[in-house]
C-alpha cells in the first residue's frame, strides 16, 4: 500500500517536475522513489535524486539503469548496474488472465501456468502479473 505521506519522500531535485500534478501521483512517485533509493544504497551509492526527465522517464544516476512502476496502491522499482544490463522495464498490471499471446515474451513453453500461479500467488494479493526483465 502506498501510505498518505509518501509524497514527501520526493527529494528537492525531483520535486519541480510533479509540481503541477495531482496529489495521488506525487504520493505515487515519491513511493516508486523510496524504493528505488533502497536498492541504490543497497548498491552501495548511497541516497540520490532520481529526478524525472521532460518525457516523464526517470533519470538514473551515471552507471545505473532501472524503472519505476505505480498505481494507486502499489509502488515498485527495479534497479541495476548499467554494466551488466542494457535497460530495465517494470509494470503493474491489474490481477487479470493473460491470453497465451499477451504472455508470449514472459513465459517460456516449459514453464506453466499453475508454476506461475504457485510461485507468485502466495506473494501477491492483487498483482499476479509481474513481469521480469532479462538481460539483452
Amino acid at each position: 500500500m502506498i501510505p498518505p505521506g509518501d509524497e514527501y519522500a520526493l527529494f528537492e531535485a525531483e520535486v519541480e517536475a510533479f509540481r503541477k500534478s495531482p496529489l495521488n501521483l506525487r504520493r505515487q512517485s515519491g513511493a516508486a522513489r523510496i524504493a528505488a533509493r533502497e536498492i541504490v544504497r543497497a548498491l552501495g551509492r548511497g541516497d540520490v535524486a532520481i529526478p524525472r526527465s521532460a518525457s516523464g522517464a526517470p533519470l538514473w544516476p551515471q552507471g545505473l539503469v532501472g524503472s519505476l512502476a505505480h498505481d494507486d496502491t502499489v509502488a515498485l522499482a527495479a534497479v541495476a548496474s548499467a554494466r551488466e544490463f542494457a535497460g530495465l522495464g517494470i509494470d503493474v498490471e491489474p490481477a487479470l488472465p493473460l491470453s497465451p499471446t499477451e504472455s508470449g515474451p514472459f513465459v517460456q513453453p516449459h514453464e506453466t501456468l499453475e508454476l506461475i500461479e504457485q510461485f507468485f500467488a502466495p506473494r501477491c494479493s492483487e498483482y499476479d502479473d509481474i513481469s521480469t526483465a532479462k538481460a539483452a
